[in-house]
């Protein structure tokens, strides 16, 4: 169910598409983010994923995930 109100916001989400970041764009989204985001910095640390949501192929999301479990490390042995 798409929630949709007299401002259309349902029939935008309908068209945002999302999908991996291709290498060739990297530079571009690092620009993004290090530009747009608060910590003005694109470094992401171990394995990653990064994802642009697309309406009609402009950008307008940038997302990126990444493995946290490496800085957990000391933690999990400790607790064994």
């Amino acid at each position: 169910m798409v929630f949709k109100n007299s401002s259309g916001e349902g029939d935008f989400l309908q068209r945002v598409t999302l999908r991996l970041l291709r290498e060739n764009e990297r530079p571009e989204f690092d620009r993004f983010i290090i530009e747009k985001h608060y910590l003005h910095d694109a470094i992401v640390v171990g394995e990653s994923l990064r994802y642009v949501a697309e309406v009609e192929g402009q950008w307008v999301a940038l997302l990126t995930f990444s493995a946290a479990s490496l800085h957990l490390k000391a933690p999990e042995q400790w607790i064994g």
